[in-house]
């Protein structure tokens, strides 16, 4: 069978595969099968199957904690200078554009919409490679938090340099 070419051993094999299925009592129609509209649902496009999804849904869900955490960040500040300052709501509120430019704040969603993309592009990129048993899952879950670590502490010097006259 050493001779054969690839074609050949592949048609000997399906007849094989068509001879096994018919003494187990299974018919199986390939012609019929690709047909079958269920099947059609369940095809995942590669682009969806390689973690597009997921890069630009952490794209996006990133600078909307971002969001959350500068309003509870504001809203903290506010209570400690009104109960240890004494400054009223209203005075910090009015003081807030004067002491922090609003570019501040549009820097801040944009870095996190930066480091969702490039943590989720690195968990995907380990976690595609990961094999079906734990070993092979702690070592990528592993390398990808590290690199995950790496790139965010990269880009984030990335945008120190390149944001340093602004804000």
């Amino acid at each position: 069978m050493s001779n054969l070419s690839t074609g050949e051993k592949l048609r000997r094999a399906t007849q094989l595969w068509h001879a096994y299925l018919a003494t187990a009592g299974v018919r199986f129609d390939l012609a019929q099968f690709l047909k079958d509209p269920a099947l059609e649902k369940q095809v995942i496009d590669g682009a969806l199957a390689s973690g597009d999804p997921k890069v630009i849904a952490l794209a996006i869900a990133l600078p909307l904690v971002t969001f959350c955490t500068d309003l509870a960040a504001l809203a903290g500040a506010m209570l400690v200078s009104r109960y240890t300052l004494g400054i009223a709501p209203e005075a910090f509120l009015e003081a807030l554009p004067r002491a922090v430019e609003t570019i501040n704040f549009w820097i801040g969603i944009g870095k996190s919409a930066a480091f969702g993309f490039a943590v989720a592009f690195v968990a995907c990129h380990y976690g595609l490679r990961v094999l079906p048993n734990t070993d092979s899952l702690a070592s990528g879950v592993t390398r990808s938090v590290v690199a995950a670590i790496t790139i965010v502490i990269i880009l984030d010097a990335i945008f120190a340099i390149l944001l340093r006259n602004v804000g």
